[in-house]
């Protein structure tokens, strides 16, 4: 093995060192000097019979920069005949591998091994296959003479190796393929495309059952994602190489620049707590939660450490404690479809990237632009587009999860919104008739797409595929409903905030946001739903009915109505005041009402305090609002709206 190493070492130097020479008396010498050291390489090699792929961790490192195709060049004949006399070593000894059903994973694996060490940048910054002529030697040499050679090989040639020897050579080359453009995007501002990279070697390594070097592609990816300060991401890529420990008392070897010889157990929750800080600097407080309560699992039943199980509860309930009090914003989230001609990882597929902190849609429009500049942003759909340009379409999205919608906490929707996210919507309003109607929220349609990606965020990954796709279509009313409702749940985030200030500060915002409900100055306000109520809207646009009767899943947005209904006497108010709601945002709710019954002749509008039941609903079946002349609609939170008998609508806070 030494002897090997030497000699190669030697000849490498000195036929680099030839090809600056110029021509006289000394390089005349030199080139004697190689011939003869090939020509006892040559002899040794082939006195090893039978024995040689022993050598292979010692020599495919060595030879893998200097495998040529080009004919004529003796270095490159001689490295040529070594690597391809390991292989077929390989196969005598080995054959087919009975796991994996793959040729020459003996010699495959120190192949792998080289070209890691070879194309990864070191510290001195040198790579392997920084000019072009590297590399197309390198594939070169496995597509075309390698190749050559299995063929005019008696058993590798074979009909029934064959085939397995052409996958070797394609795992070679694209596994090649990808360091390579990991390497070229070093400095690129396209690092979603970068980790995609990383992601399919770590997918390909796992294939091929090196886990050593797939544990170390996870810690250069968490590098690289700490680096762009991507919290939440780089604690998934640790989560990665955790996921391959278990809690036992097994040894581990240290890991070259990463983590030091310790027991898997210990490993393991080294990996937990370093990615909780990641995520609690990402304020995923969710995801910190769920290793959390694993190693308090862990240390309370096996390893019997109280200490531990002490401490880690305190950060458990620190990590509730800011889900309650924190003031977090949603992340933001976008819809990108790329269209034309684009290379072929993102040509025609949709994606949703995961946003910045507060970045908004012109912020992440400039984002993308610096990163596809020849693109044109579109931000409404186009069909007629030039196959030969790029066009990028942009969208932003909102995540959801089923149980969302109801009336939950802020913070549990913001929590959400953290945990696991797959599924997203956006939506687009358009108008069914050609002329405008006297109230335009009765032209007010809305298809709403629902999208679902290949993974859920937080990912290692801040862009996923859209994998599925639905869409509805929301008639005017249900559009009411919807936005009825969610003002209804804006309101009461406001009280709830509301019940932590001491009685008598109130609340300015509080104040503004109930009387922009009553008063509305700019858009009319609940006084356009009006129509809904009365009925009216299906004589003046039957389309809205007809698309209630033909889709009876849409029947719970039904609004009953009697107009020959007397309407209920009005219960008397409590004389207990409610110590929840603030003084006030009474006063300031009940000066709006004031205000408004100037606005609507005869209506009426009152706050009702100490009564947090809402009205029972006599005509109609239970659904998101709905209202009976003279009936209350509400939420079953308390707060609902009133209709008075032939009259304008009026604002209740139960």
């Amino acid at each position: 093995r030494q002897f090997f190493q030497n000699c190669l070492r030697m000849v490498i130097a000195t036929s680099e060192w030839l090809e600056d020479e110029e021509p006289g008396a000394a390089r005349d010498d030199m080139e004697a000097f190689c011939s003869e050291a090939f020509a006892i390489i040559e002899d040794a090699w082939g006195t090893l019979d039978g024995c040689q792929a022993n050598l292979a961790n010692a020599l495919v490192e060595r030879i893998l920069p200097i495998l040529k195709a080009a004919p004529g060049n003796k270095l490159g004949e001689v490295a040529n005949r070594i690597y391809m006399d390991l292989l077929k070593s390989d196969f005598a000894l080995n054959g087919v591998n009975a796991d994996t059903g793959q040729l020459f994973t003996w010699v495959g694996g120190f192949t792998i091994d080289g070209i890691c060490k070879k194309m990864l940048r070191t510290k001195n910054g040198s790579s392997f296959g920084d000019d072009d002529s590297e590399e197309s030697a390198f594939e070169a040499y496995f597509k075309d003479e390698l190749i050559s050679s299995f063929r005019g090989d008696g058993e590798l040639g074979a009909a029934e190796t064959y085939p397995l020897c052409e996958a070797f050579v394609n795992d070679m080359c694209q596994f090649y393929g990808l360091l390579r453009n990991v390497e070229s995007m070093n400095h690129s501002k396209d690092e979603d495309s970068r980790v995609s990279f990383y992601d399919m070697i770590m997918k390909y390594l796992a294939d091929m059952n090196r886990q050593d070097l797939y544990i170390t592609f996870c810690h250069d990816l968490h590098a690289e994602l700490v680096a762009r300060n991507h919290n939440a991401e780089a604690g998934k890529a640790l989560l990665l190489h955790a996921s391959l420990l278990q809690w036992d008392d097994a040894e581990l070897d240290a890991i070259h620049n990463h983590l030091p010889a310790d027991q898997s157990r210990m490993r393991k929750e080294h990996l937990y707590r370093t990615a909780m800080a990641h995520f609690d600097k990402a304020e995923c407080w969710e995801q910190a939660i769920s290793l959390c309560k694993e190693l308090v699992a862990h240390q309370e039943m096996y390893t019997l450490d109280f200490m531990k199980v002490s401490k880690y509860h305190g950060h458990l309930s620190e990590y509730f404690r800011r889900i309650v009090e924190g003031h977090r914003h949603l992340p933001s989230y976008f819809r990108v479809h790329f269209r034309g001609a684009f290379l072929p990882d993102v040509k025609d597929k949709e994606f949703v990237y995961r946003g910045n902190l507060l970045e908004g849609i012109h912020d992440f429009k400039q984002r993308i632009s610096e990163t596809y500049p020849e693109a044109e942003m579109l931000m409404t759909d186009r069909e007629d587009i030039d196959e030969t340009g790029k066009y990028i379409q942009l969208a932003k999205v909102t995540a959801f999860r089923l149980g969302t919608e109801a009336n939950l906490p802020g913070y549990h929707r913001v929590s959400h919104a953290y945990e696991d996210t797959r599924d997203f919507y956006y939506q687009k309003s358009f108008r069914k008739r050609k002329e405008k109607s006297a109230n335009e929220f009765l032209d007010l349609w809305v298809e709403r797409f629902h999208i679902q990606v290949e993974d859920s965020f937080p990912s290692i990954h801040r862009r996923l595929e859209i994998v599925e796709r639905q869409s509805t279509v929301l008639n005017p009313l249900e559009v009411a409903l919807r936005g009825v409702v969610e003002k209804n749940r804006e309101l009461l985030e406001k009280i709830r905030a509301l019940e932590k200030i001491p009685d008598g500060q109130g609340d300015q915002p509080t104040t503004m946001a109930l009387q922009g409900v009553v008063d509305a100055a700019v858009n009319g306000g609940l006084a356009n739903y009006e129509v809904f109520f009365t009925g009216a809207y299906q004589e003046t646009n039957p389309e809205i009915h007809a698309d209630i009767v033909e889709n009876p899943e849409k029947g719970r947005c039904r609004i009953r109505h009697n107009p020959k209904r007397e309407p209920k006497p009005k219960p008397k108010p409590d004389p207990t005041p409610n110590p929840k709601v603030p003084r006030r945002a009474l006063r300031g709710a009940r000066a709006a009402a004031r205000h408004h019954d100037g606005g609507l002749a005869g209506s009426r509008s009152e706050v009702r305090r100490g009564d947090t039941t809402p009205p029972r609903l006599h005509d109609g079946e239970v659904c998101d609002a709905q209202v009976g002349d003279g009936e209350a609609a509400c939420d079953e939170v308390g707060l609902w709206l009133r209709l008075g008998s032939g009259s304008g609508l009026g604002l209740g806070l139960g």
